[in-house]
């Protein structure tokens, strides 16, 4: 199994832990800024040219910000390095997780693929939209614009998801066909929906959030949950401490 962490450039602290989950795992690190110069790791480097993703298609995953439309970012990046290189690397499942995910411990993650050890998408939701009429707000214009698929199309929260090779190689033909993504809160979706993918909905990613209120402390953090958003790579590694310790 493979885990893809999306950073943009990682920290001591974050490498330290991915360190930890390379005992269990083959940890990969993408990078967007290629100038960063990433502390000493056994884990594998992603670092790919912006131009030659952007041309091979695999651009415009991040689209709902202005500044970052039809660039080539840390996930759009993962995806072309796996497509490129399936036939090179053994594996059937591809987690891809951002730097902000908090996992609580090193057999996390192991113990959400033991309970789940088959399906195509592993996500936190699978809302389904069959018309426009359901499509209010949000950023479905745009999505509309970019995408060359109709209805139906699906929408989540993708900050930890876990990808099948089938899947992958999905998404990469979309790209190498029309030259662009989609917005990445739908085009998993989408592409496992529209491709009769088995889709499921953990309950360990319930609090894979845009934003969340709620301070999340060593008394709320369940062992086997995903969390996001936590920003501070400090705070995470001080509660991940503290669950170890207990």
């Amino acid at each position: 199994m493979i885990i893809c962490f999306l950073t943009v450039r990682p920290s001591k602290l974050s490498i330290k832990f991915y360190n930890k989950l390379n005992t269990i795992y083959d940890v990969y690190i993408c990078v967007d800024d290629n100038d960063y110069i990433v502390p000493e790791t056994k884990c594998k480097i992603i670092k790919i040219d912006n131009k030659i993703c952007k041309e091979a298609g695999f651009n415009n995953m991040v689209g709902n910000l202005k500044k970052y439309e039809y660039k080539s970012l840390s996930r759009d990046k993962g995806l072309y390095y796996f497509y490129y290189n399936r036939d090179l690397i053994k594996f059937n499942n591809i987690w891809l997780i951002e730097e902000d995910v908090f996992i609580p411990s090193i057999n996390t993650i192991k113990n959400i693929d033991s309970k789940y050890p088959t399906c195509d998408l592993l996500v936190r939701q699978n809302k389904i939209y069959k018309s426009k009429d359901e499509c209010k707000n949000w950023f479905w214009n745009k999505i509309f614009r970019d995408s060359y698929l109709t209805f139906p199309y699906g929408r989540s929260m993708i900050c930890a998801i876990r990808i099948s090779k089938k899947l992958l190689i999905l998404l990469g033909s979309y790209a190498t066909k029309y030259k662009k993504f989609f917005m990445d809160e739908s085009i998993f979706n989408t592409i496992a929906i529209q491709n009769n993918l088995s889709i499921i909905t953990p309950d360990e990613l319930k609090y894979i959030l845009w934003r969340s209120k709620r301070k999340h402390t060593i008394k709320t953090i369940k062992p086997n949950y995903l969390y996001h958003p936590m920003k501070s790579i400090v705070e995470q590694t001080k509660l991940r401490m503290f669950i170890q310790n207990i």
